[in-house]
Order: C-alpha cells, then sequence, then structure tokens
C-alpha cells in the first residue's frame, strides 16, 4: 500500500485471508474497521510497517485493531509462533511482541520446520497498547539463559504473581525501566547458582530481593506442577514424590527424549511416570525415548502405546 489513497473503504479486503500486510505508508490513513474482513480475523495478520511508524499505527482508526504491527520492510524479517512476534537474524530471534495467550519465553522456537534460538527480547516486548493494561504472569516467568540483550521497557507494566527467574549466567546491563521499581521492590529475582554478586553489581538488576538457587532450593509439594524446557520445547510437569515427578503435558514435536531428571528452582527431580494425556495432542510424533526411571504410562496415550507410527526407544538402567 503506497501514500494516494486518504481512506480505505468499508470491505475493501472483504473475505481476503492474508498472512502479511506490508504497508509503505508514513502516515497511515484511516480504515474501516471491517475493510480487512473482520475484528476477529485480525488477530491473524502480521502488519509489516515502515520504521518509526509502529505507534502511529497503533493509534490510527482501523489499524488499531490488529494484534500483530511490527516495522519491517519484508515478511521474511518477521514470523508469528505460540501468539508471539520474532525478528529473524539469520539462526537468532529476537521476540519483539509477547502475549497473554502464550507465556512461557523459550530459548528454542521452531516455525516451518526450521529452528531457532531466542537471543534477545525486543524493546516494550511486553508492554500492551492501552495505558491502564498489562500482563499479568500468575506463575514463576523464567527468562532463558540463551538471553544477551533485553530492551527498553521490556517488561516496565508487567506484574508478577510469583517470582521471576532469571537462567542468565552471566547478567548483562539493562535500564533501570527494565522492570518497573514496583516489581523490583516486591518480587523475588532467582539467579543461577554463583551469581548473586554478580547481580547484585550489574545495572539494572537492582532488585530488593535476589536469592541465589542454590541457597533456596526446597522441592515443591506434591500436586504443584512446573514448566521447564526439553530440547527447546516446553513440558509440563507435576510433582508426585519426594523429588519424583510425572510428566504431564508435552508439546507436539516430532522427536521428544525424556530426560530421567529434570531440574526447577535449584532442585533436582526424577522423572517417574508419564501422566493420563501427556501425548494424546502430539500428532507430529515420531520418535519417543522413555528412560529406565519411567515406570508408568498413564491412559490415552495412544502416541506411546503402540496405535499410531511412533518409534518407542527404551532406554536400560
Amino acid at each position: 500500500m503506497r501514500g494516494g489513497s486518504v481512506f480505505i473503504r468499508q470491505s475493501a479486503f472483504d473475505a481476503t485471508y492474508l498472512k502479511y500486510i506490508i504497508s509503505k505508508m508514513t502516515s497511515p490513513k484511516e480504515s474501516l474497521s471491517d475493510a480487512f474482513y473482520n475484528s476477529s480475523y485480525k488477530l491473524g495478520p502480521v502488519v509489516c510497517v515502515p520504521k518509526g511508524t509502529k505507534e502511529v499505527y497503533m493509534s490510527t482508526v482501523g489499524w488499531s485493531l490488529f494484534s500483530y504491527i511490527v516495522e519491517a520492510e519484508r515478511p521474511e524479517e518477521v514470523f508469528v509462533e505460540d501468539y508471539k512476534v520474532y525478528r529473524v537474524n539469520g539462526r537468532d530471534i529476537t521476540l519483539i511482541q509477547g502475549s497473554s495467550e502464550g507465556r512461557d519465553i523459550s530459548e528454542k522456537v521452531t516455525h516451518e520446520g526450521q529452528q531457532y534460538t531466542l537471543t534477545a527480547i525486543g524493546e516494550k516486548a511486553y508492554v500492551k497498547r492501552l495505558t491502564n493494561d498489562y500482563y499479568f504472569f500468575a506463575d514463576d516467568f523464567v527468562i532463558p539463559s540463551t538471553i544477551t540483550s533485553i530492551g527498553v521497557q521490556a517488561f516496565a507494566t508487567c506484574k508478577f504473581g510469583r517470582n521471576i527467574i532469571s537462567n542468565i549466567v552471566e547478567p548483562f546491563a539493562i535500564s533501570s525501566n527494565t522492570f518497573s521499581e514496583e516489581v523490583k521492590a516486591s518480587v523475588p529475582l532467582y539467579v543461577p547458582s554463583g551469581t548473586k554478586a554478580k547481580y547484585q553489581t550489574t545495572a539494572g538488576w537492582d532488585f530488593a530481593n535476589i536469592v541465589d538457587l542454590a541457597e533456596s532450593a526446597e522441592p515443591l509439594a506434591v500436586g504443584e506442577q512446573f514448566n521447564t524446557e526439553m530440547d527447546g520445547v516446553v513440558a509440563i510437569f507435576v510433582v508426585n514424590g519426594d523429588k519424583t515427578v510425572t510428566l504431564n503435558t508435552m508439546a507436539n514435536v516430532g522427536m521428544v527424549e525424556i530426560p530421567s531428571t529434570v531440574t526447577y528452582n535449584g532442585v533436582e527431580y526424577e522423572v517417574t511416570s508419564i501422566g493420563d494425556n501427556a501425548f494424546t495432542n502430539c500428532t507430529a510424533l515420531t520418535s519417543l525415548t522413555i528412560p529406565a526411571s519411567v515406570t508408568s504410562i498413564g491412559e490415552y496415550n495412544q502416541e506411546i502405546k503402540g496405535e499410531t507410527n511412533v518409534e518407542i526407544i527404551p532406554v536400560s538402567a
């Protein structure tokens, strides 16, 4: 779209199913709310706009309804996965727009068969458009170890119900407003073993309560659950005993190798079972490695029990 038209009329692109919309307008024209089909459809397309114009588009009638507005010249520069928008830089990616739907930040992200490593979180990545709106994370919020930079105000308006866990071993300087002063004063920041002093002396990480994971390692109670990554994809585990867990939910990927142990908040848990329905929706699964520590497999896991073409690889004790 170039800058000649003064108005985008009603139903101009009605029933046109678009993956990307590339607008060259540096001063976006108003459009009717249904010019691009309907409001529910606006969750889908990524709107690529000229550099320095994102804020203008986000406040312009019609355009403001789109969920994904990014500053990019070509659609190849960005993609959406798990409701988040990423900018591509070779095999590395930057998270430039978070979401209230897909909340976990994964260090590895697969898009159209290509795996990328998340190395940065962009400026205002988790800042919502409306002044009084914000993201709320009820569970522990984990920052992956692969992150090497976090942009200004990335989490400035976020609220956290539990803890922030940083897996970054070598903390780098961040802006003083990356997190709000309220969050830094009230939310515990858990850091890798032996790194507490580094965080305390690194700009931007001035949390009132920085906790070394090794010093605070207490196992979760039976029934509590946590998320962790296995080969770059998120899995959910539920505690079933004294430092033992059940694999409760697995992401839909092709090859899965279940580890015999997983570590969360500095505590190591043995994986002893696979829960009901853990793999029920894993239609892409082709290979599954099960450790010897697993002694039971729950119901409705057809992918494991031989009802589909999945290669099962048992590991001997």
